[in-house]
């Protein structure tokens, strides 16, 4: 056997163990994960809501692993991003910060790379170039993993940011309105106000003539008694 088929074995080896050791591993992620102080959102999670895409993306770098050095499939590396990106999604929904997004993919690196030096003591007849290769995909996989998720969280962030700008645009308009509104409804009864003024003066001024018919008398006090009603009214609507 060469040495080349000698390491593609030994990685496909690797990769089956992880496969085995999948739930292991996912509780070794979230122990520290839950004992972090700065890490709040993740505590009150199921393990399934926990977990999320996580999974898959495991079955990714364990696909790497077996593949490598041959590049995975376009369909593949497209699939894995869209799981990081559901991911930063998720989070974004369960009420995380980008903070803990970040802290918490920091965790799930430490706890893969806890795996393979463990896996390493248990295996020392391993070829030169295997844990090299599996470094690197470890690499790979944390690197675009935290980058495909919190380009979706900040993209999520820009876009709850302009729906606030545009709620807020919107209420300032209808604030504009009701100033615009109000402002015509005071010129309009400030015209009406000095109409119904110059009928009183009219009137008050008719009244204190001498002499002047009894009949005329009765409809200057109807129309005082009008303008002086219209006033009242106009008053209230403006209070």
């Amino acid at each position: 056997m060469d040495r080349t088929q000698k390491s593609d074995e030994q990685l496909d080896a690797l990769a089956s163990h992880l496969s085995t050791r999948r739930a292991a591993i996912l509780q070794a992620w979230r122990n520290p994960v839950d004992r972090d102080p700065e890490l709040s959102a993740p505590s009150s999670l199921p393990r399934t809501q926990f977990n999320d895409h996580i999974p898959q993306q495991l079955d990714a770098f364990e696909c790497r692993l077996r593949v490598w050095p041959r590049p995975e499939s376009a369909a593949s590396e497209e699939q894995r991003k869209e799981d990081a990106a559901g991911h930063g999604l998720q989070r974004w929904q369960q009420g995380y910060h980008l903070r803990e997004v970040t802290r918490e993919w920091g965790h799930l690196h430490l706890c893969l790379v806890d795996e393979l030096e463990n896996y390493v003591k248990s295996h020392p007849g391993l070829e030169p170039d295997v844990m090299p290769t599996a470094w690197r995909a470890l690499a790979e996989l944390c690197s675009q993993g935290v980058s495909e998720s919190t380009t979706q969280y900040f993209h999520l962030q820009q876009t709850e940011a302009v729906g606030h700008v545009r709620d807020l645009e919107q209420i300032l308009g209808q604030v504009k309105e009701e100033e615009r509104q109000r402002a015509e409804l005071l010129r309009q009864a400030a015209h009406d106000l000095r109409g119904h003024l110059g009928v009183v003066k009219n009137v008050t001024s008719g009244l204190t003539q001498d002499a002047i018919p009894e009949a005329m008398r009765d409809d200057f006090l109807r129309l005082l008694q009008k303008s002086v009603s219209s006033l009242h009214s106009m008053l209230d609507d403006v209070m």
